[in-house]
C-alpha cells in the first residue's frame, strides 16, 4: 500500500509505503513474517530541499542457514536441521534527514545525518550442549534413568560413572537459548558538487559511530542445576566501531573524445570490544587506507568507445571475524588477566584491480565487451564453514587471483520487443594458500590449496531477459545460468552445486477507467521449468557437504489499485 499526497501549498510534501510478506517457506519451519514501510516528509524552499525518512522492516523468520544432507537431495529437499523454536527477530527502523542546497547553478551542498536502532534476537533450541558453555556447574543426582545417557559423566567405555556415595554427575542438558543484539549506529555524510568548465568534482566524506551489546540468556532447560537463575546470562560484552572517511573524485573532459575519471579515497577506523561482562575482553584494533582509482574513457568513432581503469582497495575484517560469543577472540597474542591482545590473525585484504574494454552503439543494438584482473594480498575467503549463528569464517589467502571477461548486449526491436543478456566468464584462483585445519584426532593439518579455485566462485554466470509491451499488456521473462560452485577450496566435485539454469516469467496487465483510476493484475512465476536445483552449500562440523536447494516452481499473484 503507497499513499502520496503530492504538492501542499507549494512547499511540502509527504508519502508512506507499507507492504508485509508472509511465507511458510519451501524447507521445513524456514518460515517469514516480515513489515517494510517508509515515511517520507519533504519541504522544498528556494534553492533548497529538507527531507525527513522514516524507513524500516521488522521481520520473524525461521533459521535455515545449514544446507541439506547430500542424502535428503533425492528423498526430502525440504529437510532443515532447524525447529519451531530456532527463529530470527530483528528490527531496523532508518531515521534520515537530508539537506540539499543549491548555492549556485554549478554548486550544490548535501548533508545527511542518520540514526539507526536494531534490536533483535535469535532463539535456538539445542541438544545435549555441556552446561558449562553455559557457565553452570555439573551437578549430581540418585537417578541413573532421570535424563538421556549422554547428559552423565561417562568412562572412557562409555559406562556411567557412579561416585562413592551413589551418585551420578550430569554434565549436559537440552537448552532453550536466546542470543541478542542491541545496536546504535549514528552518522554524517557531507557532500559537495561543483559542475565545473570541463567537468564534476565531488567532495565529500562520513563520519560513523557503531555501540552494540550483545547478550545471551539461557531461557530454559530439561536438565539444569537448581540454583539457575530465570533467563541467566553466559556472554553479555560491547562492541564499538568509528571510522571517518574523505574522498575526491574528479570527472574530466580532457577533450572531446577524451573523459578522465579520478577517484581518492581516505578511510580511518577503530573498533573493538569495549566491555566484557564475564571475561574482561577488551581490546581495539586500528587501521588506516588509502584507496585510489582513475579511468579513462575514449571516443574512438562515432558508434565505438574504450575505457580503462586502474584502482587500489584495502578492507578490514569484520568484528565478527574475530570475536565469537563466550571465547576468547582470534588474536596470536592473548592475555586477558593482563588486558593484552596483539597480533590479529586476520589481516586487512589489499586489491589491485584492472579493466580495459569497449563499447558499440548503433540505434537499435548495443554490445559492450571488457576483461578484467584482480590480484589480491591477503584476500579474505571462505573456508567453507559457518559459525554458530550461521555467519561465514573467513581466512587470509596469501595471494589469489581473479581473471575474468564480460559482455553485456542490448536489442531494440522497435516492435515493443526487447533483448538484454549479460555473460561473466572467470577463473578465481589461489597464487599461493595453505589452509590450516584439525583431524579427528585434534592434530593440525597444513594443505597446500595453490592453483585451486576459491569456495562459492562459479566460474559461469549468464543473464537473458526478453520483454515485449503492447499498450497496457507487459510480459518478461528471464532466465539464469550459474556454473559449478565448490564449497569449500579443495575444489573437491564431491563438495559443490551442479551448474543450473532457472527461467523466471512476469506477466502483467493493466486496467484503466475502472471503479479506480487504474487497476493492474500481475503474476510472477519463478522457476517455471519446475527445475531441482542447488544454489550453493556449506561444510557442515563434521566435514560432510550440506546444499541450499532452489525452490520448485511458484507463483506470485499481485493486484494494484490506484485511486
Amino acid at each position: 500500500m503507497s499513499l502520496a499526497s503530492g504538492l501542499i501549498e507549494s512547499r511540502y510534501a509527504v508519502a508512506a509505503r507499507f507492504s508485509r510478506i508472509r511465507s511458510d517457506g519451501y524447507r521445513q519451519n524456514a518460515f517469514t513474517d516480515m513489515y517494510s514501510y517508509f515515511l517520507t516528509a519533504t519541504r522544498f524552499d528556494s534553492g533548497m530541499t529538507t527531507k525527513l525518512v522514516v524507513l524500516g522492516g521488522p521481520e520473524r523468520t525461521g533459521l535455515a542457514y545449514f544446507g541439506v544432507p547430500q542424502q535428503a537431495l533425492e528423498t526430502d529437499r525440504t529437510q532443515n536441521d532447524f525447529g519451531k523454536f530456532d527463529t530470527d527477530n530483528f528490527n531496523q527502523p532508518v531515521y534520515q534527514l537530508i539537506h540539499e542546497w543549491t548555492v549556485s547553478p554549478n554548486m550544490v551542498v548535501s548533508n545527511m545525518l542518520y540514526h539507526i536502532k536494531g534490536d533483535g534476537f535469535y532463539t535456538q533450541q539445542l541438544f545435549g550442549d555441556a552446561l558449562s558453555t553455559y557457565r553452570l556447574g555439573n551437578f549430581k543426582v540418585s537417578d541413573s534413568l532421570l535424563y538421556p545417557p549422554d547428559f552423565y559423566e561417562q568412562d572412557a567405555s562409555g559406562a556411567l560413572i557412579k561416585d562413592a556415595g551413589g551418585f551420578y554427575t550430569i554434565t549436559r542438558s537440552d537448552v532453550i537459548t536466546k542470543r541478542s543484539l542491541d545496536l546504535s549506529d549514528y552518522g554524517w555524510i557531507p557532500q559537495l558538487t561543483w559542475q565545473h568548465t570541463r567537468g564534476r568534482l565531488l567532495i565529500g566524506g562520513e563520519l560513523r559511530l557503531h555501540t552494540g551489546r550483545h547478550f545471551g540468556e539461557l531461557q530454559s532447560g530439561n536438565a539444569l542445576p537448581i540454583s539457575t537463575a530465570p533467563n541467566q546470562l553466559y556472554y553479555d560484552y560491547d562492541t564499538y566501531r568509528t571510522s571517518g572517511v574523505f574522498y575526491l573524485s574528479e570527472n574530466v573532459q580532457l577533450t572531446p573524445e577524451i573523459n578522465l575519471n579520478a577517484d581518492l579515497r581516505l578511510q580511518a577506523m577503530r573498533y573493538g570490544v569495549a566491555a566484557d561482562r564475564f571475561d574482561q575482553l577488551k581490546y581495539s584494533l586500528n587501521y588506516f587506507f588509502v584507496n585510489p582509482r582513475v579511468g579513462i574513457n575514449i571516443n574512438a568513432a562515432e558508434n565505438l568507445s574504450i575505457y580503462a581503469s586502474l584502482g587500489s582497495v584495502q578492507r578490514e575484517p569484520t568484528l565478527s571475524s574475530f570475536q565469537f560469543e563466550g571465547q576468547l577472540p582470534l588474536f596470536k597474542k592473548v592475555d586477558p588477566a593482563q588486558g593484552i591482545y596483539e597480533e590479529p590473525l586476520l589481516k586487512p585484504e589489499q586489491m589491485l584491480d584492472a579493466e580495459i574494454g569497449a563499447a558499440w552503439r548503433e540505434k537499435n543494438w548495443s554490445i559492450k565487451a571488457g576483461v578484467y584482473g584482480m590480484d589480491f594480498q591477503n584476500e579474505l575467503v571462505f573456508g567453507g564453514q559457518l559459525n554458530d549463528v550461521g555467519l561465514p569464517i573467513y581466512g587470509n589467502a596469501e595471494r589469489t587471483r581473479h581473471l575474468g571477461f564480460e559482455l553485456d548486449l542490448a536489442l531494440q526491436t522497435g516492435v515493443g520487443l526487447d533483448f538484454t543478456g549479460n555473460l561473466n566468464v572467470s577463473q578465481n584462483t589461489f597464487v599461493r594458500y595453505t589452509e590450516y585445519g584439525y583431524d579427528a584426532a585434534g592434530n593440525i593439518t597444513a594443505a597446500v590449496l595453490d592453483g585451486k579455485t576459491i569456495a562459492l566462485n562459479p566460474s559461469v554466470i549468464a543473464n537473458v531477459r526478453a520483454k515485449y509491451a503492447y499498450k497496457n499488456f507487459y510480459v518478461s521473462a528471464a532466465v539464469q545460468a550459474v556454473g559449478r560452485q565448490y564449497f569449500d577450496n579443495t575444489e573437491t566435485p564431491e563438495r559443490s552445486s551442479d551448474p543450473y539454469a532457472v527461467m523466471n516469467l512476469n506477466v502483467s496487465y493493466r486496467f484503466e477507467n475502472v471503479f479506480f483510476s487504474q487497476a493492474e493484475v500481475s503474476a510472477v512465476i519463478n522457476n517455471v521449468w519446475d527445475a531441482r536445483y542447488e544454489t550453493s552449500g556449506v561444510i557442515d562440523y563434521f566435514g560432510s557437504p550440506r546444499w541450499f536447494v532452489g525452490a520448485p516452481r511458484n507463483v506470485f499473484l499481485t493486484l494494484r489499485l490506484s485511486l
